[in-house]
């Protein structure tokens, strides 16, 4: 009697003692506030008792986001993805694991301001004069310099600074070398000699200030000022329009084998008389195409362009990664860190992105396509080191010089609508504009785009470039890169 009363009430105990099979936590980035159409962060962190593959879905989301990360029992799993939260209602998010019941979250997410919005994250800062300012604290700021753009300035102190960690500093370095506003109180001199060797486009958007008495005026000073925007959509389409694997057109293939089919298929009639052979020949030819188109992988291209200013040891990146579809597949690539999440030419369905423990931290984009279909994918500007070129006016025509301890590639200078071709530099070597000027090649976008940034105005520099970001990418896509380069 005694031992089945014990054994009853044992039962809720340990039912009540059994460990939660999925613990869940997320959280935006900016404690929830968002900018419309502008890319924020989402962080996850999930905790299970049992190995498995988590399934998480934003179904709500546009384009609708699903991430697959794979669990091991009592391991802790984060991960950081890149989204573009609706400012007027929560993020909802849905989490499962094997056939564990899901779990959903809705995130809270509040619009911000409609002008110029500030987020000062001393710890003993007072409130600006004239600008809407939010105050999160350190652990609010984004890990991925894309999220920034939900802020139009960020305020800081060397105390701050100090306390960032890791993967904040480096996001507020790539937000600082892709121009972004940032406006510094009394930091030491080292810290700020940091600042200004991360800064783009030649500084204009930092500003040092030594007392807090000065921060109005330089914060006036910095919102006023309008950041360069860098290509169009239209025009990151155009170049990716101009590269070799979008000018392949999908459908010459077919075309190719139905010519080559009928005229061996003639030939092969009269070489047998019996009617299965001669059944056989259409449908095994049909058979080996069907197998041989759909079996070979999408075909991945990635273009970007980046800009820079004369002595910018940084250069902002745009790129654009294009899916030929082959049918019915995932396109699978890994997504270079440095991007936040892209935005989708059409509606092709949902993406997702793959976490793999083979290569922690690495997402894996993943894009459905169809047969003979085109998808664009742009993706969120990044920063990246430039080439150690500069270009000025040192007398009636434009200087290019080599700063850098390698050989540089050739490229072409526009300066007032006129084509020059610069050769190979030496390091240390300088080159300087000669009278002769040459034709341009209208076909070439990259060459119009260069024409329009220096027809009027100081002169333009383009070159071919790869950045440091396109190193995550597998051999199979290939990249077409340029660098435009502008006077100081």
């Amino acid at each position: 009697m005694f031992v089945r009363l014990a054994l009853l009430l044992a039962i809720p105990l340990h039912c009540a003692a059994a460990p939660e099979p999925l613990s869940l936590r997320a959280s935006l980035a900016w404690g929830g506030v968002a900018r419309a159409d502008a890319p924020n962060e989402l962080r996850i962190e999930l905790l299970s008792a049992v190995a498995g593959q988590a399934e998480i879905a934003l179904d709500d989301h546009r384009p609708p986001l699903h991430v697959r990360v794979a669990l091991a029992p009592d391991r802790g799993e984060r991960v950081v993805v890149p989204v573009r939260p609706d400012p007027y209602r929560p993020l909802a998010v849905t989490v499962r694991i094997g056939d564990e019941p899901p779990r959903r979250l809705e995130i809270p997410v509040r619009p911000r301001a409609d002008h110029a919005v500030v987020a000062d994250v001393r710890a003993r800062g007072p409130a600006s004069a004239g600008i809407a300012t939010i105050h999160p604290p350190l652990s609010a700021l984004p890990e991925t310099a894309a999220a920034y753009a939900t802020i139009d300035a960020l305020i800081l102190d060397g105390e701050a600074l100090d306390a960032m960690g890791g993967p904040r500093r480096a996001a507020l370095g790539g937000h600082l070398a892709a121009c972004g506003r940032v406006a510094a109180v009394a930091v030491d001199p080292a810290l700020a000699a940091g600042l200004r060797a991360n800064a783009g486009c030649a500084g204009r958007f930092l500003a040092i200030v030594s007392a807090p008495s000065e921060l109005d005026a330089a914060l006036a000073g910095l919102v006023a000022r309008q950041a360069p925007s860098g290509p169009s959509t239209s025009a990151l389409s155009a170049l990716g329009a101009s590269t070799p694997a979008a000018q392949d057109d999908p459908v010459l293939p077919v075309v190719a084998f139905a010519f080559v089919y009928l005229l061996a298929a003639p030939l092969l009639v009269r070489r047998t008389s019996s009617p299965l052979a001669l059944l056989s020949i259409p449908l095994g030819a049909t058979a080996l195409a069907v197998v041989a188109w759909s079996g070979t992988p999408p075909r991945m291209s990635v273009t970007s362009w980046s800009e820079a200013y004369s002595g910018d040891r940084t250069a902002r990146t745009f790129a654009l990664m294009q899916f030929e579809g082959r049918g019915r597949t995932d396109a699978l690539a890994p997504l270079p860190g440095a991007f936040g999440q892209p935005t989708i030419d059409a509606d092709a369905g949902a993406l997702a992105l793959i976490y793999r423990d083979d290569r922690p931290g690495v997402a894996y984009l993943t894009a459905p396509t169809r047969l003979f279909s085109r998808q664009r994918l742009h993706l969120a500007p990044s920063s990246g080191s430039a080439l150690p070129l500069t270009i000025s006016l040192e007398g009636p025509v434009p200087t290019v010089r080599n700063h850098g301890s390698d050989p540089s590639p050739a490229a072409l200078l526009g300066w007032r609508g006129r084509r020059y071709s610069v050769p190979p530099l030496p390091p240390g070597a300088s080159w300087q504009a000669a009278a002769e000027a040459e034709a341009w090649h209208v076909d070439d976008a990259a060459e119009r785009a260069l024409r329009s940034a220096s027809v009027v105005g100081p002169p333009a520099l383009l070159l071919p470039f790869t950045p440091a970001s396109m190193a995550e990418l597998p051999e199979q896509v290939e990249h077409t890169g340029w660098l435009l380069i502008r006077p100081s």
